[in-house]
């Protein structure tokens, strides 16, 4: 399913997170960004650490150290935090007649997915027990607090007015998608479009490390939401939140068009009869609203007595 949002207005000072996930213990391959604003300037902080549990930890506690409205992780986040092992609709609709020109998210039902969806969720408890982020206020909520998925790749992937050629087996797709929005404005644009009346104090083209980019652009994801300005691409296995529908490029509105039209013809529909519940390794699987009702004494003492368990209505 793909759905816009409605505007929500921000406040005069705010700040938002992004996280860049990597599994590296040895080299510094994942990143967090926080981009804030006050009523006349908007900064960024990108620090980069490594996939040890007491450096991830402090590294996104002290960047993030001041909160935030929302916050953004590149990986795949299921609702409830639970652990992902399928080919979600949402990658599936981000895949067909996306993946010649702008690539694809990874199937979280890949190793490599898997491996992915274990950092990330690892990543949203730390910002759920830290209580670093705000409450969600946004409909298609994962969590009761504002932690949603992002994909570089394909959000910056559909604000290029054209993709042909740009493609490179060399290079990082989000880079080369990065350096060209980045050059033409596109990203300054969209950013001071969301926080209108106030100057940038840092320039998009100075980052040049793809982690660093990629936090930033999860950071810019987070606050599409946050502004309540973004589209999302899904259903109960997950959100992948995209720029603001008005963004969107009319090549990729047509794909998705499209997309779901053939979903729907092969019998592949969203789903949203379920509630998923999990802690790292999937403590539960699916219940209906009624059988999570029955079983909301037991669910409540795993998850903290409560305190970062999503919300259900």
């Amino acid at each position: 399913m793909i759905k816009t949002s409605i505007p929500i207005p921000l406040p005069e000072v705010g700040s938002v997170g992004g996280i860049d996930v990597g599994w590296s213990e040895k080299r510094a391959s994942s990143a967090v960004a926080r981009i804030s604003w006050n009523a006349t300037s908007i900064d960024v902080n990108v620090k980069r650490f490594r996939a040890i549990e007491s450096e991830r930890s402090a590294t996104i506690l002290e960047v993030l150290s001041g909160g935030a409205l929302c916050v953004a992780i590149d990986g795949p986040l299921l609702t409830g935090f639970a652990d992902g092992s399928t080919y979600r609709f949402a990658e599936r609709v981000l895949t067909l007649g996306f993946q010649p020109y702008i690539g694809k998210p990874g199937q979280t039902s890949s190793y490599n997915g898997r491996l992915l969806n274990w950092h990330a969720t690892r990543c949203a408890m730390l910002l759920a027990n830290a209580r670093l982020v705000e409450r969600a206020e946004h409909e298609e909520k994962i969590h009761s607090l504002a932690i949603v998925e992002a994909f570089p790749t394909s959000f910056l992937g559909v604000l290029l007015r054209d993709p042909n050629g740009l493609k490179n087996k060399r290079k990082a797709s989000s880079d080369i998608f990065y350096g060209v929005l980045a050059e033409t404005g596109t990203l300054e644009e969209l950013v001071c479009s969301l926080l209108p009346a106030r100057q940038l104090k840092f320039s998009f083209d100075e980052f040049r490390n793809h982690d660093d980019r990629a936090a930033i652009v999860c950071a810019i994801t987070a606050l599409c939401v946050a502004a309540g300005e973004y589209t999302a691409v899904g259903d109960d296995d997950g959100w992948i939140i995209l720029p603001p529908f008005r963004c969107i490029q009319p090549w990729a509105h047509e794909r998705f068009k499209q997309n779901a039209g053939r979903l729907k013809a092969e019998g592949i529909v969203p789903k949203s009869s379920a509630i998923k519940l999990g802690l790292l390794a999937g403590m539960y699987n699916k219940l209906s609203l009624e059988e999570f009702n029955a079983l909301d004494d037991e669910i409540t003492e795993h998850f903290l007595n409560g305190s970062i368990f999503p919300e259900v209505t």
